[in-house]
């Protein structure tokens, strides 16, 4: 008979901590940081703590799950492609279905043949098609018309999110690694003796190393360490269309820049979002899922792209919904030491896209591993400090304006 949690948990407490690694958070990030940290061979203890890892209710959970590689940071780009390479080898968690980015104006076509000439420096395959080449890929979301132009990124795809956490941290168990479903509510630390204090629903957990992956909480759990991290939770509309037949071939995810209006197939259901709206800053409950939105013209401005009547029936009647996930000054991720506090790390406001990048590189720096000028330069961007004593107003304010400016146009930094 397996041991329950209070079992397992009660056993931890009765253990020496002197050489234990604590990942709180079990979404796509905090599962990828146990399984890199198992594989690399770690001979601290590692154990992943959450409240809902058999029933995930953070971001991950509810993510539409696209994966477009590029970006206008060179370090998000470089991210992303190791993680969709690390996605590609777990079994059923990557559809490399491609992707559409399609404009219809002079600057956005512009703007999409600049973006090809980015990823070719990137390796990133791209290759600019017509309106009727883009809707021979994806004709229930785009019909041909005779001013669009599409950008169209053959090696980018859609992950199933819950689906990677969940082999990580299968992974990670059979190195050694413990999941244990708790709920944590404070982190303190002792600077004398170096240990870290993790008071959850079943008793405090002590260890002497932490790696904070708690996504939208993130700013939350900090304060208790006077740790100020500018990770604003914003609420984000998606919708899914009503049932139908699985389609011979799974279609494209596309984007309309222009519009910030994105869709995808999702097998037996269409899903589609904008971020065409006011941000909507939210204070994170038990659930990413964050309801006091009014979200019906949200979604029926990002139903204007399918004029056609064939397209829109396989979204109406939709239904909608809001899921929180974080945003940062410089839509960039916090990953990391907290230098101030030796033993503490922190990997906050990752999105799928880096996930894996992002925990592969933050294990290595706390298994200690030499780390390549690459790496060094990007954890230098995404440094957890870089933004110590600006005003949290102010900081709050240009997070929110990145929401608006999701595919990085403008340059935030």
């Amino acid at each position: 008979m397996s041991e329950s949690t209070v079992e397992i948990f009660n056993g931890l407490q009765q253990q020496s901590s002197a050489n234990r690694t604590v990942i709180i958070g079990g979404g796509i990030v905090g599962s990828a940081l146990a399984y890199y940290l198992s594989r690399n061979g770690s001979s601290s203890q590692i154990i992943l703590i959450d409240a809902s890892h058999s029933n995930p209710q953070g971001s991950t959970a509810f993510a539409p799950g696209f994966v477009g590689q590029l970006n206008s940071i060179s370090h998000l780009t470089k991210l992303a492609k190791e993680s969709v390479e690390a996605y590609s080898k777990i079994p059923g968690a990557f559809q490399r279905v491609g992707g559409l980015e399609i404009a219809s104006t002079k600057a956005g076509i512009a703007e999409l043949h600049h973006r090809r000439d980015l990823a070719h420096a990137a390796g990133l395959p791209a290759e600019i098609i017509s309106s009727e080449e883009a809707s021979t890929l994806a004709p229930h979301f785009h019909a041909q018309d005779g001013q669009s132009q599409a950008l169209f990124f053959s090696s980018d795809g859609s992950a199933n999110a819950p689906a990677i956490a969940q082999f990580y941290q299968a992974e990670a168990k059979a190195k050694g690694a413990l999941v244990v479903g708790v709920k944590v509510s404070s982190l303190t630390s002792n600077s004398i003796s170096g240990h870290f204090y993790i008071t959850t629903n079943l008793g405090v957990l002590e260890a002497n190393k932490v790696i904070v992956a708690t996504g939208i909480w993130t700013q939350e759990l900090l304060k208790s360490l006077n740790v100020v991290l500018p990770s604003i939770p914003v609420a984000h509309p998606y919708a899914y269309g009503p049932s139908r037949p699985l389609r011979e071939i799974r279609q494209p995810f596309i984007r309309w820049p222009e519009k910030h209006i994105y869709a995808r197939d999702h097998g037996d259901v269409d899903g589609f979002g904008t971020y065409h709206h006011e941000p909507s800053a939210a204070a994170p409950g038990q659930s990413a899922l964050f309801n006091q939105v009014s979200e019906n013209a949200i979604h029926d401005y990002a139903l204007s792209v399918f004029p056609n009547a064939d397209q829109r029936e396989s979204k109406t009647p939709y239904k909608g919904f809001n899921a929180m996930f974080s945003v940062t000054p410089d839509s960039m991720p916090f990953a990391g030491a907290v230098p101030q506090i030796p033993g503490l790390y922190v990997a906050a406001a990752v999105w799928i896209t880096h996930a894996a990048g992002v925990g592969r590189m933050v294990a290595d720096l706390v298994l200690g591993n030499k780390l390549p000028q690459e790496d060094l330069e990007t954890l230098k961007a995404f440094d957890v400090m870089r933004f110590a004593g600006d005003d949290d107003e102010v900081l709050k304010r240009r997070a929110l304006v990145t929401y608006n400016d999701i595919y990085n146009k403008e340059d935030h930094r």
